[in-house]
């Protein structure tokens, strides 16, 4: 994750916030503010599996992408059976936790967590056959060229 903090991918600087709105924050929430200000989304992530374990990698690139944990569960099945079941990808990773800034009695108190990723997956039923959409936008836009009117064609 560092690397993503060097190259400015993420900014560690609590959002831009001034130590006295920091301050305030803090205190009015009783919670640490953090720099990294909200859920960060990696920019590249996958699912792979691994002598029966399956692990979520990620990082900057598919080159440069490090293991960064281990899915057990998916909903409240464990990943074996979910995966024996369905097809099984992650749909967004991102990235919690790092330096923070508490409220102390005259002044913030800095801290450190680790790093933490929550990831959420996406399934499906690989026995089971597309549904085609019914949504009329969708429609429209999947529609070869040649059979919308020349408006049409402009608009998409």
């Amino acid at each position: 994750m560092d690397d993503l903090v060097a190259s400015d991918y993420w900014q560690l600087d609590y959002a831009g916030r001034s130590e006295r709105e920091i301050y305030r924050l803090a205190k009015n929430s009783g919670q640490p503010v953090y720099a990294l200000s909200h859920a960060a989304p990696l920019p590249f992530y996958e699912l792979r599996e691994q002598n029966g374990h399956y692990l979520v990698y990620g990082g900057r690139n598919a080159i440069d992408s490090l293991a960064l944990g281990e899915v057990t569960e998916v909903g409240l099945m464990p990943i074996s059976q979910a995966a024996a079941k369905y097809r099984i990808v992650l749909a967004n990773v991102q990235l919690t936790g790092g330096p923070y800034k508490l409220a102390g009695r005259s002044g913030l108190v800095s801290g450190n967590d680790d790093f933490q990723i929550t990831a959420k997956a996406a399934y499906k039923d690989p026995k089971k056959p597309e549904q085609p959409t019914t949504d009329p936008e969708m429609r429209r836009k999947k529609a070869p060229a040649e059979n919308l009117s020349r408006t049409q064609r402009h608009r998409s």
